[in-house]
């Protein structure tokens, strides 16, 4: 073993760090660093979806899954085999691959609204508030209308109500009318027009 390897062995052993994240059953002391940062950021919230790059051993992981509880996903993807991770979806691979980035994009669940909506045979629907994958929706068979996009997750306060009617942005959308969009506007009509 070179000397500088016996030396960096000498002081990883002997790190508080990674003799704390033994005994607390974390993969790595980069745990720690997770901690800190959301500590000072609450980047991690209940609900949110990580994706961890670089992944192995697990460390981070270990932290995001616990972050983001039962409601939340996370993925974590690297080049090397990382053993089963509680509440963690792990695939092998290079992120910079396309087979990949797909891998990590379908464990995520990005466009699950528009996807869901299109399962359900319908051809569109509107957003009053924001949405986000908006990329992956441009893709799908769908039309899509929303306020606004926005990149977090949403809070979901209430269970919400089906077959009512609602007003916003000056339109009232009764159960049953038909809705016409385009990038401009939307027309909605009592009865069908195509």
């Amino acid at each position: 073993m070179a000397k500088s390897s016996k030396a960096w062995l000498k002081r990883h052993v002997t790190d508080s760090f990674v003799r704390q994240a033994r005994a607390a059953g974390y993969r790595s002391r980069a745990a720690y660093k997770l901690l800190e940062i959301d500590q000072k950021d609450r980047i991690l919230r209940p609900g949110s979806r990580v994706l961890d790059l670089g992944a192995a051993p697990g460390g981070w992981s270990q932290v995001a899954a616990h972050k983001v509880g039962p409601n939340g996903r996370v993925v974590a993807i690297d080049l090397l085999e990382i053993a089963p991770i509680s509440g963690v979806e792990v695939l092998k691979g290079d992120v910079r691959e396309p087979q990949a980035r797909a891998a990590a994009r379908e464990a995520l669940g990005g466009d699950n609204v528009a996807r869901g909506a299109l399962e359900r045979g319908y051809a569109g629907f509107v957003v009053n508030g924001c949405v986000r994958d908006t990329a992956d929706c441009a893709g799908m068979d769908i039309g899509l209308l929303a306020l606004a996009a926005n990149p977090t997750r949403p809070q979901q306060k209430s269970p919400g109500e089906r077959g009512i009617p609602v007003a916003f942005a000056w339109v009232k959308f009764t159960p049953g009318d038909w809705l016409y969009a385009d990038r401009d506007g939307v027309l909605v009509c009592a009865t069908k027009l195509i």
